[in-house]
């Protein structure tokens, strides 16, 4: 389920639960989990970029159009807890501080990948973009490229059921062959859904 939760909030951009997820990865174990690689090198590219993470409502353009004390407001209103989590994260952290060695990201791409960010482009009323964070952390992202692809597909896969995209939803549980993904959680869970949408339909 955290694994599944971390799939979820990589796509979503809500920092705030992507960030709780992962604690909870630290917490019982999975704290190197490509699940738990990937959330953690895109919240720390995001930290990197804007010296802060975002929360789940805060809005660029309005913070831009704020000065002096109206902006330090909507600053605390908007990304207060975000950064409290991460900052909770980072001293769960520090409790095994060897987990957490850089490597070095893959330089492999494969037709796999590539039909993946097609598909989450593609799925109806996703916000998903290439200029969405999760996107732009990929080509960086110190995984393998098989640990990388299952991260993304089953954060895809989340999204596109979230969003009852069932056309996509099948598609992806056609990749899960390809990929050699295990039947169990996500893809499960989509097999499931699916014979209940057949039933009622």
């Amino acid at each position: 389920m955290i694994e599944q939760g971390l799939a979820w909030h990589i796509l979503s951009e809500d920092f705030d639960l992507l960030v709780e997820y992962l604690m909870c990865a630290e917490c019982i174990g999975l704290g190197m989990s490509p699940h738990a690689r990937f959330a953690r090198h895109l919240i720390e590219r995001t930290w990197t970029d804007m010296q802060f993470l975002p929360g789940p409502t805060f809005d660029p353009k309005s913070y831009r159009e704020k000065a002096g004390a109206a902006a330090d407001a909507y600053a605390v209103e908007h990304m207060y807890h975000t950064n409290f989590v991460w900052g909770m994260c980072c001293a769960v952290g520090l409790l095994n501080p060897t987990e957490h060695a850089r490597c070095e990201p893959t330089d492999e791409g494969s037709d796999r990948l590539e039909q993946l960010l097609a598909l989450a482009l593609s799925i109806t009323g996703t916000k998903a973009s290439v200029h969405s964070p999760w996107f732009a952390a990929i080509t960086s992202a110190p995984l393998e490229s098989w640990e990388l692809e299952s991260v993304l597909w089953h954060a895809i896969a989340i999204e596109a059921a979230r969003r009852d995209d069932w056309s996509r939803v099948a598609m992806l549980a056609c990749m899960a062959k390809t990929l050699r993904l295990p039947p169990a959680g996500t893809l499960q869970e989509l097999d499931e859904a699916q014979a209940r949408r057949r039933r009622y339909s």
